[in-house]
Order: C-alpha cells, then sequence, then structure tokens
C-alpha cells in the first residue's frame, strides 16, 4: 500500500516534469522508504491491525457511526498489507526463542510429558527435571511452552498439558 502511494507520488511528479514514470527511479525510494515502514509497523503493531483500530472507534456517537465502515476499509487495506512482514517479523522471534532455549534432550522431555499425563493435573516443575539443575529444568519448561505442550502458573508453582496437547496426546495413547 505504501509502495503504491509512492509509485503515485512519483507519477505526479514525472507527470508534471513532462517525463514518464520510470520504475529504476522509484525503486531506490520505496526500497529504502517504504519497506522498512512495513517491517517497523509490523514489528511494532503486531498482527491484529483491523480489531486494534476498530475498537478505538467510539460508536456510540454520530460521527463514530458514520466513520466506522469508512475506517473498516482502510483498516482492513492496512491489515493486508500488513500480513507479509508481520510473517516475517514472527517467524525471526520464533527463531531467537529456539535459539534462545538451546539444546534439550528429547528423551527427558518426552519422560516430563509422559508424567504430566500420568499426573491429571498439575505438578511441581521439580517433579519433571528429575535429576536436572534448575537451569536445566527451567529450559525444559521454556522448550515445551514454545510448542505449546505445557503452561506454567503465575507464581511458576504448578505445570500442567495444555488442553489441545492432552487430547492430541491422548489420541496418540
Amino acid at each position: 500500500m505504501i509502495t503504491v502511494v509512492l509509485w503515485i507520488v512519483a507519477a505526479r511528479w514525472s507527470w508534471s516534469s513532462g517525463s514518464p514514470v520510470d520504475f529504476w527511479k522509484t525503486l531506490p525510494i520505496v526500497a529504502c522508504y517504504a519497506v522498512p515502514i512495513t517491517f517497523i509497523l509490523a514489528g511494532t503493531l503486531g498482527g491484529n491491525l483491523f480489531d486494534a483500530g476498530m475498537e478505538r472507534v467510539n460508536d456510540t456517537t454520530v460521527v463514530g457511526v458514520m466513520t466506522q465502515p469508512h475506517m473498516a476499509g482502510w483498516l482492513m487495506l492496512l491489515q493486508i498489507a500488513n500480513f507479509g512482514p508481520y510473517l516475517a517479523v514472527f517467524g525471526v522471534r520464533c527463531c531467537w526463542q529456539r535459539l534462545a532455549i538451546g539444546k534439550i534432550d528429547l528423551n527427558i522431555a518426552a519422560q516430563s510429558v509422559a508424567t504430566l499425563l500420568a499426573a491429571d493435573g498439575a505438578v511441581a516443575p521439580s517433579m519433571l527435571w528429575r535429576e536436572k539443575t534448575a537451569a536445566e529444568g527451567a529450559r525444559l519448561t521454556r522448550f515445551l511452552r514454545f510448542h505449546e505442550i505445557v503452561d506454567v502458573s503465575k507464581n511458576k508453582d504448578r505445570v500442567w498439558i495444555c488442553g489441545e496437547a492432552r487430547k492430541e496426546l491422548e489420541k496418540v495413547n
């Protein structure tokens, strides 16, 4: 969307000067300004621009009711334009999170999940860690949370299997 606006501005400028629009002259402008702006928007605003924008419109007033459909169209266009950069930023964040967790022994992770399945509820995290140190146990918990297998209480004193993961694991058993 920003790219289209820049090319329209370039077309008006080139038309007033008498020369046709040159793609190669506008490409550096788009590459230097529009692409970083879309990635900055994707990183700071997140993926759900439409809902966040529509919640800010006061639909109890006449002005709010009149402007809501007009705003919805523009927000939808902005959300569609933001989709690709948002996915790229999301992928990079996921890779960084996974790299921050480090190497995990999958046998220990599988034993921890089996312990949680057998417990049929929340257990203390120390039961999952077995003979591991607290740092290794915390990494194991972050690994299982990253893959949306377990969830942790606010006090971090209880761990349990998420509902969807439990259903999928019970299908296997």
